[in-house]
């Protein structure tokens, strides 16, 4: 896959099969529309490609409600897994956000001349304020005599349950990484460099791992998951707690940590890759070490057990 920042960087010679929309998650609703894009632009000989943006729009308009599913490089990784041709990422600023309908069309889209087929999501919006949706793209389509079919795909559901990126945030929010991870079509993940903490994981014998992870990023409920751990092409078991440490002292901001069973290696620096499991517990403040240390002890039993019983 390549990736671009206009589609008038793609070759003028071949028919363009084209998608539009965030994709953020790359979930299961997102590839069955994407598979089609591949499929259909296959069987006619032309070129996939995605349009989406960067940064995320949200992240320009209100950085503060923003939580991505995936960070802008798993994303690209993820579209990549999905054989897509280009991926354009339009840069995504202020101004950008006040184009009309029209204006996005003629400026991002029909910019290229050989666009073919347009593949359109569910929910697909556009423009300034998200006005634009099918109609616009329908007349801008019959007034420049253009030659573009475009098709639409019904909104993908699981167990009767339409798949949304919102419906998965909503399951984060309250610990259910196993439906999360259901309507992703993968374990939920979370990817960061590994720095220093304040050591007490090592001093009470469950050392851990401090993920550095975005703003912008979505945690889950704060609390203690079985996980696994990918690092350097190899997994490991462990427990995740995401939380404050309020045994110890509330800490200003979420914490994500990781004790990675049999496993003593320097990782300061390194990249991890947490997946997320199952949620064991909510976190909770203890009256002395010695009872959070119990606990601990529980859940790597209870997060073994886990494991033993998905041999």
């Amino acid at each position: 896959m390549k990736i671009v920042q206009s589609l008038r960087e793609i070759e003028p010679n071949k028919e363009i099969f084209l998608a539009i929309g965030n994709y953020d998650g790359v979930h299961l609703g997102h590839k069955y529309v994407l598979e089609k894009l591949v499929k259909t632009s296959r069987s006619k000989d032309g070129i996939s490609v995605v349009i989406t943006f960067f940064p995320h729009p949200r992240e320009v308009i209100a950085p503060s409600t923003l939580k991505l599913l995936c960070s802008y490089e798993e994303k690209r990784k993820n579209l990549t897994e999905l054989e897509i041709d280009y991926l354009v990422e339009l840069p995504f600023n202020r101004d950008f956000s006040t184009k009309s309908p029209e204006e996005f069309l003629r400026e991002y889209i029909f910019c290229h001349q050989k666009i073919s087929y347009i593949l359109l999501g569910h929910d697909f919006s556009f423009g300034s304020e998200k006005s634009g949706g099918v109609e616009n793209l329908r007349k801008y389509i019959k007034e420049n005599n253009l030659e573009v079919s475009f098709d639409s795909c019904d909104s993908y559901a699981v167990d009767g349950k339409v798949i949304s990126s919102t419906e998965i945030r909503n399951h984060l929010d309250k610990g259910r990484v196993e439906e999360a991870s259901k309507l992703i079509g993968r374990n939920f993940s979370l990817s960061g460099i590994v720095i220093k903490g304040d050591g007490r994981g090592k001093k009470i014998g469950f050392p851990t791992a401090n993920i550095k992870f975005k703003n912008n990023r979505m945690i889950p409920l704060n609390g203690v998951y079985v996980s696994k751990v990918k690092y350097e092409n190899m997994i490991y078991h462990s427990i995740t707690n995401i939380g404050t440490k309020p045994t110890f002292k509330d800490s200003k901001e979420r914490i994500v940590e990781t004790n990675i069973f049999d496993f003593n290696e320097d990782i300061y620096g390194e990249n991890l890759e947490v997946l997320f499991m199952s949620f064991i517990r909510e976190e909770n403040k203890y009256s002395s070490v010695n009872e959070l240390i119990n606990q601990i002890q529980q859940d790597v039993h209870q997060a073994k057990s886990y494991f033993n019983e998905k041999l």
